[in-house]
């Protein structure tokens, strides 16, 4: 589903807070309205959950402030190529419907995963 020609994504959350039992939110939004540039398990996240009903809540910002990546080689530091490029073809796609790299940069990498063919 897109919202304004943005990806809306289905995410478990897992809430914790303080005085109470961890508890799990199923929440749909666009990443990048949470000022995040990578979401991935284990990034933690400002909240404000509603009082009157815990399963409503608005994820703010991570609570460690993430900087955009300036180019495609550092968002991609330390992640193993896969090997699949149909794959790999498919994840670049989805970093530039994001917004996380721009055209050049799709390009360029692009032609890159298809010189390995």
């Amino acid at each position: 589903m897109q919202v304004n020609k943005r990806h809306v994504y289905d995410f478990l959350l897992e809430v914790k807070l303080p005085g109470r039992p961890a508890y799990q939110v199923k929440h749909k939004s666009r990443a990048l309205d949470w000022n995040a540039f990578i979401v991935e398990p284990g990034v933690r996240f400002k909240v404000k959950v509603d009082p009157g009903d815990p399963q409503q809540l608005v994820v703010l910002e991570p609570v460690t402030p993430q900087q955009r990546p300036q180019r495609i080689h550092e968002l991609l530091a330390g992640l193993e190529r896969p090997s699949d490029p149909v794959k790999a073809l498919k994840d670049l796609q989805s970093m530039l419907d994001n917004g996380l790299i721009t055209p050049d940069e799709y390009a360029q990498k692009k032609a890159e995963i298809l010189a390995r063919l």
